[in-house]
């Protein structure tokens, strides 16, 4: 992705898929994008885990207060969380771009015209 503005676009035209009048096999691509895998879920856990155990034993004021450890230990989580969603949403909105409806009608005509930024290169 290049960078943070193409992710707020991301994130906009993500909203106006969810809000969009889609057929069902739209509707049960855009819920599938929505919702992770398994390996991200995975991942995520993974990275909570790590920052857990090494911010414990790297800090010892950490260590003494608990709900602040757990917290702190919950940044590394939501990034791979967050960036994982925003790619896989990046990857819809390509792959709905890229279709061609006859007539140059359709929702990926709407998507053109709402998100140009997202346009696959």
């Amino acid at each position: 992705m290049d960078g943070l503005l193409q992710g707020r676009a991301v994130v906009r035209c993500m909203r106006y898929l969810q809000a969009a009048e889609l057929n069902e096999a739209e509707r049960r691509e855009v819920e599938e994008a929505l919702n992770p895998p398994l390996s991200i879920a995975v991942g995520a856990g993974t990275a909570y885990g790590a920052s857990f155990i090494g911010l414990r034993r790297w800090s010892p004021q950490l260590r003494a207060r608990g709900l602040l450890l757990q917290l702190a230990a919950c940044i590394p989580a939501g990034l791979v969380l967050g960036v994982c969603g925003l790619q896989r949403s990046h990857w819809l909105l390509q792959n709905l771009l890229r279709r061609d409806a006859p007539g140059g009608v359709g929702l990926s005509a709407d998507l053109r015209s709402r998100c140009p930024e997202i346009l696959p290169h």
